[in-house]
Order: C-alpha cells, then sequence, then structure tokens
C-alpha cells in the first residue's frame, strides 16, 4: 500500500487541487503567522514592566506612524480576518450544518456533502472581502 503520510508538503499539496484545499494550506499560514505576531506583541507590550524609558525604545523601534508599519498593520488585519471567518466555517462544518444529507453508498458514489458548503464558502469569502476594503479604507483613506 503506497505510504500516504505527506508530513509538511501535505500542508501545501495533498493531491488536490480545489478551494478547500487552498484555504486549509491559507488558514495553517495564517496560523503560524499569528503565533509569531502575537510572541513579537508580547515582547514589545512587555517591555512596559522595565519602565518608560524601556517602552519608549521599544515604540521607536516599532516605528509607530511608519507608512511601511502601517502597511504591516493593514496585512495583520487581513490575516486575523481571513483566519477568523475561515475558521467560522470550519466550524459549521464540524458542526454539521453544512453537510449534506447522508446517502445509500451506492456507485457511482454522489458528491453531495461538497454540494452545501460550496455556497457557504464563496459567501463568507466575500463577506471577507468587503470587510477587508472597508478596512483598506479606513487604513489608507483616512488620515492616520
Amino acid at each position: 500500500m503506497k505510504d500516504r503520510r505527506l508530513g509538511i508538503r501535505g500542508w501545501i499539496y495533498g493531491g488536490k487541487h480545489n478551494p478547500e484545499r487552498f484555504l486549509y494550506t491559507l488558514h495553517r499560514l495564517t496560523g503560524v503567522l499569528l503565533v509569531l505576531y502575537l510572541s513579537v506583541h508580547i515582547l514589545v507590550v512587555g517591555s512596559r514592566a522595565f519602565g518608560q524609558e524601556a517602552w519608549e525604545g521599544a515604540m521607536r523601534l516599532v516605528g509607530l506612524g511608519n507608512p511601511v508599519v502601517r502597511f504591516f498593520e493593514y496585512l495583520l488585519v487581513v490575516v486575523v480576518l481571513f483566519h477568523a471567518v475561515n475558521g467560522a466555517r470550519l466550524i459549521l462544518g464540524e458542526l454539521g450544518f453544512t453537510i449534506g444529507r447522508p446517502r445509500r453508498p451506492i456507485y457511482p458514489y454522489p458528491k453531495e456533502s461538497i454540494r452545501k458548503p460550496r455556497p457557504l464558502l464563496w459567501i463568507l469569502m466575500i463577506l471577507a472581502a468587503v470587510y477587508l476594503a472597508f478596512a483598506a479604507y479606513n487604513f489608507f483613506a483616512l488620515p492616520a
């Protein structure tokens, strides 16, 4: 029997090219990015415990008000929003709200369970795009 354990390679390519596989990969990637961001955030905010000078030094290092930092703040909003919306989609799937009705397994097997989740996938991603457009307007069009 062929070994089906792909390891880290399975995050990127699992033998299927469909929207769910792409969202799975992005969900993992955004999760790793959020863990890295939270680690750095805790270190920067924790510098406040070492006094006013340490705090001001950390804020100078971060460079608040810098356009590059502002752009990375927007990317953080993109990452958090995608991770949250896709997580909501996964939770609804796990709770059974988006799974089709079970049928008798008669060949050729119907793809009933995939017909219901796809519209939810597109609706949630369109909703996320609307929120991202609103966030882009707030970040870049309005004064800081």
